[in-house]
């Protein structure tokens, strides 16, 4: 009996004070459920004493699982509404500028058609509801808007032949713009030098579907007393302009 190994005399689990069962080896195993946790305890061979003060002590990270699920799932719907508010926010402000700008364009008034003409109006309408008013200036020296190119300006007269082109001009400037525009971009060897000018638009539309003849010639007959029809003859300066007007 001598030889067999005496037992060992362990400290009692009433020695340990409540702040040391976390240290205990039956204590380390934690769950959050207080249930099986004092199941495993009493199977570890814990009374219920020192069960029930263990499990009255404060324990980090506690939370149940079930409870931690219920909170994320409250975090979760807080943010979705907040991008969902967000959005149809954006949407919505979007929404109103868009009928802002509808409702502005909708209240401005249309612009009334005209169909008279000016020099300086831009004209859209039926070209034999137009009434031209351009005709020669006093000095009787016509020129291009750029002031670089000078026509000799007779009324009530026109010349036959040599036409290189015919358009439509709503003022004798304008059918001076066509004939050096014709000298710019020609593919023939003919140029423009004298233009036949009708003010009545409506007549020489009907007829001709045009009202400004482009020569490139300036040696055709010229007709004397033709009704609103003016010979404009291109100068090489404004003094010969000036002495061919004098002469007149």
């Amino acid at each position: 009996m001598s030889d067999l190994p005496q037992p060992v005399n362990l400290p009692s689990r009433n020695s340990f004070s409540a702040p040391e069962y976390a240290h205990y080896e039956g204590a380390k195993h934690f769950t959050d459920d207080t249930s099986v946790q004092a199941t495993k305890m009493e199977h570890q061979g814990w009374s219920t004493s020192e069960r029930e003060a263990f499990l009255q002590q404060p324990k980090a990270f506690s939370i149940e699982r079930r409870t931690l699920w219920i909170l994320l799932g409250i975090v979760i719907l807080l943010i979705a509404a907040g991008v969902g508010g967000g959005v149809g926010g954006s949407m919505a402000v979007q929404n109103s500028k868009c009928k802002s700008i509808n409702a502005t364009n909708s209240a401005q008034p249309s612009p009334t058609p005209t169909s008279s003409a000016t020099n300086n109006t831009i004209l859209l309408s039926d070209p034999r509801e137009i009434e031209l008013v351009s005709g020669c200036p006093d000095s009787n020296i016509a020129s291009t808007y750029d002031e670089k190119n000078y026509f000799s300006c007779r009324t009530r007269t026109g010349s036959d032949g040599n036409d290189v082109m015919a358009v439509i001009a709503f003022s004798v400037e304008g059918c001076l713009e066509a004939c050096m525009s014709y000298n710019t971009w020609k593919q023939t060897d003919k140029e423009c030098v004298r233009a036949v000018y009708a003010r009545d638009l409506k007549k020489a539309f009907e007829k001709n579907f045009a009202n400004c003849w482009l020569k490139g010639e300036n040696n055709g007959q010229i007709i004397a007393e033709r009704e609103n029809v003016i010979l404009l003859d291109k100068c090489s300066t404004y003094e010969e302009c000036s002495k061919r007007t004098s002469k007149a």
